[in-house]
């Protein structure tokens, strides 16, 4: 099985590469110096063809090789890959296998922290959406309206006080029902 690894932008050398250069192809080479497009015809048809990056983190996944375009990256064919493989950085490649990929708690922590900000960002966009705080700034805000405010309002306090560094064991606060 193919994997050529570390592709870096260069300058075409032979007339063949040349000739895809003016043809406006960017001519990338491997860390063992082999052309990109020309090296295509040596990965097989019924292969799946997956880019990483440096730490192996799986970028793209595909049977046809042509729509790949590595730079910075490297690709590597394997015969079969595991169900639910996605490419949003939860899957990695390493000695011809593709899997799971193992977080640091640094990362762990650094996820956590983002999805804090999304559930942070979902709950303002929500009560923004209904125009709470202006409708409470002029006083038109009552009832129903006025109780279902103030437990948004409560649940993102409770966000603010998630501690992200307690992954994976985060207690996320329980979002409140929409109206």
């Amino acid at each position: 099985m193919m994997d050529m690894r570390n592709f870096v932008i260069s300058e075409p050398v032979s007339d063949e590469e040349k000739l895809l250069a003016e043809l406006g192809a960017i001519i990338l080479r491997d860390e063992e110096g082999r052309e990109w497009y020309t090296s295509q015809q040596l990965f097989k048809d019924d292969t799946f063809k997956i880019m990483y990056d440096s730490e192996g983190i799986v970028k793209s996944i595909t049977r046809d090789v042509s729509t790949l375009f590595p730079v910075s990256c490297s690709v590597a064919e394997v015969a079969s890959i595991p169900e639910g493989i996605d490419i949003y950085g939860g899957w990695v490649y390493s000695d011809g296998k593709v899997s799971a990929r193992q977080y640091t708690r640094s990362e762990l922590i650094t996820l956590a922290e983002m999805e804090k900000q999304t559930k942070i960002s979902q709950a303002n966009e929500f009560m923004n959406s209904h125009q709470w705080a202006g409708k409470a700034a002029i006083g038109r805000l009552k009832g129903d309206e006025l109780a279902q405010y103030n437990l948004w309002l409560d649940y993102l306090d409770a966000l603010e006080t998630v501690n992200t560094s307690g992954v994976p064991d985060i207690q996320w606060p329980t979002k409140p029902d929409t109206m």
